[in-house]
């Protein structure tokens, strides 16, 4: 997650991400932001450090002719020079294996970004459509489908990569926000998360076959209820997929070594220039490289701790609102609100006007947060007071 505050132009909000900065901000002020830059992270590492005392040590021995070796590395046909011409051609081959390396998990980062906004998206849609087509009476049908979908999305995202178990804390939670019940709960103990995950997508599937029989919608509305569904499986699918195939290790260990070979030559070259800038250039330079194998190393996992990872307790808990604001709170027209009941009437009228009125501000518009704690928004049998009247 992030941090609140801004930094020459950047402003991370509180388990936000990522972090919002101002593109127009000035060079200077943008570089010496460092608070959610990789340069603390590098500067981290002691490998970092081992070079540049490594750059530091042969540096001060040639400035001081102390050590003979060194003494003759201005002497192009002595053993102790260093051809650059040379040192080039392996600088440019790991600056090609590293920027593709870095763009290969930016590009895995994004596909992961987009699954898990697809799986928010294709249940929010499945809800919509069940707040569209069940009426008020038939709305236990509609909160069983919503909790076992919504409850499939925590245990799953909690662990995309389904390696470890759904712990009692998790279930705990499930219990809390009202997606779970004590023996449905004891059923899943049994399993894996990825099965469980699977389950309550089936279980969601099957009340909407049941409920469809039992309201008498088409079989074109249930057929696209559960191509929702589907589409929620698919993402998982695609995302489980692409968590599960990084980078082979065989680039990724040959990459270390070339930057490992680069930095060594780059310590030793430095270290028999005359200029007293060049610590400084070795610095820098040592900076860049390993600061871009510090970003990938954070994209190449999103699900993890590090502030570019994304905030996944905060995008859950916010579709978990969003879920039962649809759900419970979405409530269409009727007689207490003749205004909107007259937009939705005439709304093709309306859209031959230029300008649409506005309704007035309701009182009794769902405008808090749609979670009550302590209550059990998801309870499939309970029912609206004024169910019947519909």
């Amino acid at each position: 997650g992030g941090h609140s505050g801004r930094v020459g132009g950047a402003r991370a909000p509180v388990g936000a991400m990522p972090v919002l900065y101002d593109p127009s901000a000035g060079y200077l002020s943008t570089a010496l932001s460092l608070t959610h830059s990789v340069v603390p992270a590098v500067l981290r590492r002691p490998t970092f450090w081992l070079f540049f005392i490594v750059h530091i040590v042969v540096w001060m021995s040639y400035r001081g002719r102390t050590v003979e070796f060194l003494e003759e590395a201005d002497d192009k046909d002595k053993a102790s020079s260093m051809e650059w011409q040379v040192v080039k051609v392996i600088v440019s081959m790991t600056t090609f294996f590293e920027v593709f390396y870095t763009n290969h998990v930016l590009s895995r980062y994004m596909t992961c970004y987009e699954s898990v906004m697809g799986l928010f998206g294709a249940e929010l849609n499945l809800f919509m459509e069940l707040r569209f087509h069940y009426k008020p009476k038939h709305l236990p049908w509609a909160r069983l489908i919503t909790r076992y979908a919504v409850a499939a999305m925590f245990i799953f995202l909690a662990d995309p990569e389904s390696v470890s178990e759904v712990e009692e804390d998790e279930w705990r939670e499930l219990l809390r926000l009202g997606l779970l019940r004590e023996e449905e709960l004891q059923h899943l103990e049994r399993y894996g998360r990825r099965h469980c995950s699977v389950i309550l997508l089936h279980w969601s599937a099957r009340v909407i076959q049941e409920s469809a029989k039992n309201i008498g919608l088409t079989s074109n509305v249930m057929r696209c209820f559960l191509q929702q569904l589907l589409r929620v499986r698919q993402e998982k699918q695609l995302l489980l997929d692409t968590v599960r195939l990084p980078v082979p290790f065989q680039y990724f260990h040959l990459l270390n070594v070339m930057l490992i070979v680069n930095l060594g030559l780059w310590a030793y070259g430095f270290g028999i220039m005359q200029s007293m800038f060049a610590p400084i250039g070795f610095f820098f330079a040592q900076l860049i490289f390993c600061g871009l194998m510090e970003m990938a190393a954070q994209l190449a996992d999103p699900f993890g701790t590090d502030e570019v990872d994304f905030p996944m307790r905060q995008y859950l808990l916010t579709h978990f609102n969003n879920s039962v604001f649809l759900i419970e709170r979405c409530l269409p027209p009727d007689e207490r609100h003749p205004e909107a009941l007259a937009l939705v009437n005439v709304a093709d009228k309306l859209a031959k006007h230029k300008r649409v009125p506005r309704m007035k501000e309701d009182p009794m518009s769902p405008c808090s947060s749609p979670y009550s704690p302590g209550r059990n928004v998801y309870d499939s049998d309970e029912a609206e007071d004024d169910d019947d009247d519909d």
